[in-house]
Formats: structure tokens, sequence, C-alpha cells
């Protein structure tokens, strides 16, 4: 029946019916040891429920096979990725847990890994959200790209981890970790505003680096034994819809601008945070303003960005331009005089040239370490890598840096050094053991 239903409406169509009656009238298919050949059959109630589904799907389903979901996958050409392993077949999936959400809302999804092939896989799972590892290439219909963030910077994943966050996948089995995309997140989420109504595309992908079981006392690591699967997977496309009317976006404060280096060039890819001064309400613990962050957005090729229906009775906007290349930027947007009709605010923020802080990190004995997290300032950290070696780019130009280390297993060290010494390759950064109390 779906052979005939496939060849008459199209195989999109086919497999949407499918998903259809596979969801909704939970058939199973039920063996019998009288059907010819051990094949299996539907009982009475399911041949009824299978036509009741295609009826539904016939009517109701085929508006949902255009449209965007269409341009959406159309112009991505990237089915489900199956990348082959030593251990053998791995399959990433992501399906939203709701194909429409509230303006400003938030979007559950869930991720899923599964092993077709013949031999058990090890693999990082789990433990948090990671933007690199578990990542969404988000679209508005309008071209806007939405970016997903967990602090910064986002290019960052461990090389070792809990031994419970190696999980072992069967032959024929996946494991799930169920994922946030919203403006308020927990350790399964990513930090996600969907200001704007219509439709989003959303592209996700899998990228897992993590081989090694960390020790959380000594901060020792050690093989997982069979070894761990490492690598990219992508998953299917999907839409979304942000439920509002269209011309919600021309409410509030429209906020357009460029993004630029100290030469004028423009500057592509810079988180760009936009905060408001808010004043504490009669339950609010906090005594005096305090700035609140209500959106972000990431510049295009030609450094642009936009915001949109940003709170006309604010006096000001607080823009933070975060980079890898470039110092953080601080810019004050004034909304003057505050007025409820629709604004249109332009700016342009130039970024001053950075300097890079380098060094290497090793223990009492000598031994480098990696995975060490140092900070010199907010938004401003990394990790050292396995030989040791660390290196933080776009830092503001001072005579002086205060830069914190830290790594499982080693007390924190807090290092004052001039800019001399941080620049020059040669500084190294000795950890001692924590002692137990």
């Amino acid at each position: 029946m779906m052979l005939v239903i496939s060849v008459l409406m199209g195989s999109r169509v086919a497999t949407c019916l499918t998903e259809s009656f596979v969801k909704l009238a939970k058939i199973r298919w039920i063996s019998s040891f009288e059907a010819v050949r051990d094949r299996p059959y539907l009982t009475p109630t399911g041949w009824r429920r299978v036509t009741c589904c295609l009826a539904f799907g016939i009517l109701f389903m085929w508006p949902a096979t255009h449209g965007l979901a269409d341009d959406c996958t159309t112009q991505t050409a990237q089915p489900e990725v199956a990348q082959k392993t030593s251990h053998g077949t791995l399959h990433y999936t992501v399906t939203p847990e709701t194909s429409e959400i509230e303006l400003g809302g938030k979007l559950w999804v869930i991720a899923e890994l599964r092993n077709s092939g013949r031999e058990p896989v090890t693999v990082f799972w789990g433990d948090y959200a990671y933007p690199k590892m578990y990542h969404f290439d988000i679209t508005h219909e309008s071209g806007c790209r939405l970016p997903t963030t967990r602090g910064f910077p986002n290019d960052w994943l461990p090389r070792s981890a809990e031994a419970r966050h190696m999980v072992t996948i069967e032959p024929d089995k996946s494991v799930k970790y169920e994922i946030a995309l919203a403006p308020f997140i927990g350790a399964n989420g990513q930090e996600t505003y969907f200001r704007r109504p219509g439709k989003y595309c959303l592209k996700p992908s899998l990228f897992v680096t993590t081989t090694e079981i960390l020790d959380f006392e000594t901060g020792e690591t050690r093989p997982t034994g069979l070894g761990s699967w490492t690598g990219r997977l992508e998953a299917e496309p999907f839409t979304i819809s942000v439920m509002g009317e269209a011309d919600v976006v021309n409410e509030g404060v429209r906020l357009c601008g460029q993004i630029v280096n100290h030469l004028g060039a423009p500057v592509p890819n810079a988180l760009i945070l936009a905060s408001i001064r808010v004043t504490p309400g009669p339950f609010d613990q906090r005594i005096f303003e305090y700035l609140a962050k209500i959106d972000q957005a990431i510049s295009d090729e030609m450094g642009r960005f936009e915001f949109v229906r940003l709170p006309a009775s604010s006096r000001f906007f607080e823009l933070t331009t975060i980079t890898n290349d470039f110092p953080i930027t601080q810019s004050k947007i004034e909304n003057n005089p505050p007025e409820p009709e629709r604004q249109l605010l332009q700016t342009k923020v130039e970024l001053p040239e950075g300097i890079t802080l380098k060094g290497r990190v090793v223990d009492a004995q000598g031994k480098p370490w990696d995975d060490v997290r140092f900070e010199a300032g907010p938004h401003r950290y990394g990790f050292s890598d396995i030989d040791g070696q660390f290196a933080l780019r776009g830092m503001k130009i001072a005579d002086a840096y205060k830069v914190r280390l830290w790594r499982r297993g080693f007390s924190e060290a807090i290092v004052q050094v001039s800019r001399e010494v941080a620049t020059s390759g040669t500084w190294t950064v000795i950890l001692q053991r924590a002692v137990e109390e």
C-alpha cells in the first residue's frame, strides 16, 4: 500500500505518512508461526488503524511537506550521514519535541546516536551541551542566523571526562540526550533567543573528540579500554515555527550595526550581546540597577548585525562584542528620547588591536598537562593542549595581566605576569598538587 502511495504522491509524502501512522496509531507488527514463511502480519485492529491513519495523512499531512520545510531540505541537500568506524556504523538524529514554540520560548530536542553495526561502540555522551559538540546551525526565514552559546569561547571540547559519561552503545541500540535551546539554560542547554516569529531551519551536527577517562580526585587520565569513537556526524535538518504576527518585529527598537577591526575591515562571526539596565522590583534581591542580557546576534560576512524588538522604554542599550582575535569591546548606544513608537538605531563598533598571551603549564616534576583552564578576565579563557601549551588571542594591550590556572587534582594558581613575559612564548607556570584537608 505504501508503495502505491509513494508512486502516486512522491516518496516524501510516503515517508511522512509512514511516520504519522507509526506515531499516532502505535501499530505493532506481530509475528506468527502460522504466517507464511514466518512473515509478520497485522491484526484486524491494526488494519483499521492503518486505514484511518492513511486517510488522516492524505488529508492533513500533504501541506506539511511543502513550504519552508522543502526549502530547508533542498538548500542543504545534506542527508543523515552514517560514518563507518572500526567499531561499527553510527547514525545521528535530532528530533524536536514540538514543531511550534512561543515567541521567545524554549525548544526541546532529542539528540540520538544509534549503533547499526555489529560491534559495541564506546563514545563520550551527555555531560554538558557543548555548542561545538552538539552544534546547531539555525537560520530564520529572513536569512538571519541565530547563535547558540554556553559562555565564550564555544570552540572547546574536553579531551577527558568522567567514566559515567563514556557510554557503550550495543549493536542496534542507541543513546539519547535531551537538549534545551532557550534564553535561560542549565547543564543540558544552549542559550538561544527565538525573538522573530516565522519559520526557522535547524541543521544539527555532532562532533566528538573526547577519548580518555578522567579521575576527578587525582586529575589523572586513562584510555577507555577498547578505545572510543571520535568524529563528526550530520543529522537531517528540520524546521520549527515560532508563533506570532509578522509585524511584531516592528515593535520597539530595531538596532542595526557593523563590526569592523582597527583597520576598518569587517569582522564576521563576532558574537554581540545586547543588554539593558533593569531597576530591581519589590521582590528582587538586588538593590541597585543591573545589566540584564536580552538578546544576542552574530555578524555576517560583512560584519553586519541586527537586533529587533528591543524595549523602547530603555534609555540606552549596551553591546558587548566578543571574538577570538580582538579584545572584548563594550559599546553604549543611547536611545534618546525613549518613545513607545518604532525607532531605528544604527551604530558601528570598532574593535581595537589585540595581542596573544602564550605559555606552558607543567607540574612540579616538569610533566606537561592538558585541559588546564586558564582565565584572564570575563569571556577570556581557554585550555592547554597535550603538550601543556596554551595561547589566548585577542587580549587587550596592557602592562601586566593576572591569569588564573586550574585543573582537576591541582590547586588553583594565580599568576601576575608582565606583557613582555606573557607574550614571549617562554613563560612557564608550575601547578602544585591539591592537598587533601
